[in-house]
């Protein structure tokens, strides 16, 4: 079988998952979190309301009025840190991630230890692309509160990326270690074993993150693809589809959905869901042979299961 999607890199054969979950940034596997409540107390009443009302649209995904709400309260108190910090999370949801770094920067201006900005700043250079600024970011955001989990994942999410895998575990396990609730550290840590190879420890790390959280879509498709390395076409196959029902524009979903069903011997049918990948993303490009051909010669030696 023959397809236009060509693969990025060979190297990520195992850990293409990964991929889609660390490159994401602020709407992926990082953690950007709302402020803290007692930032808005120390300010004027009509400033912390519309803080209030902002945070709640944002929450419900109404970003305009989210982002009106927030230049309300900026308005009102040019000072007022956490009103900069919502504004740059609605900013870079929308893509300007050269506003979002820009309002994380004047919250840290104005109050230097606040751990949240550093964090969200970090999330907005990861996406950037640049690597090092987030890594101080997210070590900064450490060093001034130990025991803030989210900043935990995120600098393993980096450290993922720049193949410092032991360390990215590390950090995950940390984070767990502060909040065990916390089921994109759980997520993370499943995609590094799947790198490592360590495929029983990242299902077991996959289906606490979905106990956790159950509409944690790339839990479904990483716990999914470790079924895939296993061996498991059938399993494989059911976390595809409920990835893919969670939300129907999932690329990555639709991808290993239809390798999955090319080791079926379904290829119409997964001619099917690549040419979705492509409609979805024309400029998308992964060697789904490549990736096929991996799976048949599998470390394991397993035999696959139908």
């Amino acid at each position: 079988m023959s397809t236009r999607i060509e693969r990025l890199t060979l190297k990520s054969v195992q850990s293409h998952a990964t991929k889609s979950l660390t490159i994401l940034g602020l709407v992926g596997s990082l953690i950007v979190a709302p402020v803290r409540a007692q930032s808005s107390s120390q300010h004027s009443g009509s400033a912390a309301l519309y803080l209030a009302r902002g945070k709640k649209l944002l929450d419900k995904g109404h970003l305009n009025e989210a982002l009106a709400d927030f230049e309300a309260a900026i308005k009102f108190e040019p000072d007022f840190f956490a009103a900069y910090y919502e504004r740059a999370r609605v900013l870079a949801i929308r893509g300007d991630l050269a506003g979002a770094i820009s309002d994380f920067t004047k919250a840290i201006e104005i109050n230097s230890r606040f751990v949240m900005a550093y964090d969200g700043r970090g999330n907005a250079y990861l996406s950037k692309r640049d690597i090092e600024k987030a890594i101080s970011d997210f070590n900064r955001a450490i060093e001034i509160d130990p025991r803030y989990a989210p900043a935990y994942v995120n600098r393993g999410s980096v450290r993922q990326l720049k193949g410092q895998l032991y360390e990215a575990i590390a950090d995950f396990d940390k984070a767990i270690s502060i909040n065990k609730r916390l089921a994109q550290a759980y997520n993370n840590r499943g995609a590094v074993r799947i790198a490592l190879g360590d495929l029983d420890g990242a299902i077991v790390d996959f289906d606490k993150a979905i106990a956790i959280n159950p509409r944690l879509v790339t839990a479904y498709n990483d716990r999914g693809t470790a079924s895939l390395e296993k061996g498991n076409i059938d399993r494989a196959i059911s976390d595809f589809n409920r990835a893919l029902e969670k939300d129907p524009g999932y690329l990555w979903a639709y991808l290993n959905h239809g390798i999955a069903l090319v080791l079926k011997g379904k290829t119409s049918e997964a001619e099917r869901d690549f040419a979705k990948c492509r409609e979805l993303d024309p400029s998308f490009k992964f060697p789904i042979d490549e990736r096929i051909d991996a799976l048949k010669r599998r470390p394991s030696g397993l035999p696959l299961q139908n």
